[in-house]
């Protein structure tokens, strides 16, 4: 990064710095040899930046904030395409792996949910054909823990009458689990998506 005094860099410094880091701005892992930096890397460093400058405004150690004048990479947008009814199906129809790999798949495509928010959904949560997403399951150093979603607003999601089938028969088939487990059987996460005790 930039060596100089916080009030000497200008846009032109910034923008130079951009290029650097588009161009050679991180290293390998192994080799720990210069690679490039995607333009989103170094858009949200641009970001980092700029609050670094807007606070030293706030504290008077700077007048202006060079980044808003300098020019970030721009991020290419990406098209993102959605399954067919059909690719949807055949991939329902290939899901092999746990237990509840259908019900989830089905799940996902009809809420469009995120995959942490749906492993972190209860059956509690699930209630006159909507699903309310208000958490997500996270791995962290120590292991999983639950955590607020992305936007940390709950959202209610109708669900279509098949995914409410699918749900229905896969709580039968926990429910037989949680007969066969008896007392072993861990019931107070509530999870739709769980291990099979």
């Amino acid at each position: 990064l930039l060596k100089m005094p916080i009030a000497d860099i200008t846009p032109l410094h910034l923008n130079r710095e951009w290029t650097r880091l588009l161009k050679c701005g991180g290293h390998t892992r192994k080799k720990k040899t210069p690679r490039p930096l995607s333009a989103k890397t170094v858009r949200n460093m641009a970001g980092v930046v700029s609050s670094a400058f807007s606070r030293a405004i706030r504290w008077g150690l700077v007048t202006t904030n060079p980044v808003t004048n300098s020019e970030p990479p721009r991020v290419k947008k990406h098209l993102a395409m959605a399954l067919t009814p059909a690719q949807q199906d055949m991939v329902m129809n290939a899901a092999t792996g746990p237990w509840c790999m259908r019900p989830y798949l089905e799940l996902a495509a009809a809420t469009g949910c995120r995959r942490g928010e749906l492993l972190a959904l209860r059956w509690s949560d699930i209630i006159n054909g909507c699903a309310i997403i208000s958490r997500s399951l996270t791995q962290t150093g120590e292991g999983l823990e639950f955590k607020g979603t992305k936007t940390e607003k709950p959202r209610l999601v109708t669900l279509p009458q098949s995914a409410i089938a699918t749900l229905d028969e896969h709580r039968k088939q926990q429910d037989e689990l949680r007969r066969k487990y008896g007392p072993g059987y861990r019931a107070d996460l509530d999870l739709i998506f769980a291990n099979p005790d």
